[in-house]
């Protein structure tokens, strides 16, 4: 066998091998992104779980009123605490709220006054542009309970 042929030989090898390792990796790749929607799904599923989970609980929670007119204490106990958690959020940004009243059908609605004030740098001036750290607005915007995520965050600063 002559030069060429030894050559030709080895050519063939090495197409013949990067094919079975071309085809290797394409299956290795196929197996591991099966294995990764997989994993995606059984998540969506556990979400979607614990939203029905949710809904059942808040759906037993409903209000029956007593016979007697009389509410629980213990229900009127954790009632105030809800109203004062809420009342409390609701003084501090009373002027937006009352603002709202202003507002037609179709507006958008306004950004309020609190988010053009600075308030680590100057807070006695409102600006007029939205102040940087209001810019992410579920960094405040946030569900105030212990209900669970209806939609996981993963979000880490």
């Amino acid at each position: 066998m002559g030069k060429v042929g030894k050559i030709a030989i080895g050519c063939v090898l090495f197409l013949f091998l990067a094919g079975v390792a071309l085809i290797a990796g394409l299956g290795g790749l196929a197996w591991w992104g099966k294995g990764k929607l997989e994993s995606k799904l059984q998540e969506v599923q556990k979400d979607e779980s614990r939203i029905d989970d949710a809904h059942k609980r808040a759906d037993a929670n409903t209000f029956v009123e007593p016979a007697d007119g009389v509410i629980d204490e213990d229900r009127l106990v954790k009632f105030l605490e809800v109203r004062k958690r809420v009342f409390g959020v609701y003084e501090q940004h009373k002027a937006e709220f009352e603002a709202l009243k202003d507002k037609k059908q179709g507006d958008p609605t306004p950004i309020p006054p609190s988010h053009y004030t600075d308030y680590r740098n100057a807070p006695d001036r409102v600006g007029d542009q939205v102040v940087g750290a209001r810019y992410v607005c579920v960094s405040c915007h946030a569900a105030k309970t212990d209900a669970p995520n209806l939609v996981g965050n993963r979000f880490r600063p």
